[in-house]
């Protein structure tokens, strides 16, 4: 039986939104940050981290400068 939040579409908003603030803060201060850098720090997967980066991009917030191994994030706005 649910108990009203597993569908709920606003809860899910606002776990997107907490997320990709998170990930806005650690990238403006560090970077060179990773993927899996970023998971550890969130206690989230990979896979997760990665569609919230994609998000960010989509709204044209950040982009990725240099290679995967030695680029950086460049935050847009």
């Amino acid at each position: 039986m649910l108990n009203g939040n597993e569908n709920d579409p606003v809860k899910g908003e606002e776990t997107l939104e907490k997320n990709l603030h998170s990930i806005y803060n650690i990238i403006k201060g560090s970077p060179s940050a990773t993927y899996s850098d970023i998971a550890n720090q969130l206690n989230k997967s990979i896979a997760t981290v990665k569609r919230n980066f994609q998000k960010l991009k989509e709204f044209g917030i950040i982009k990725r400068e240099g290679s995967d191994k030695t680029g950086r994030w460049i935050i847009l706005k």
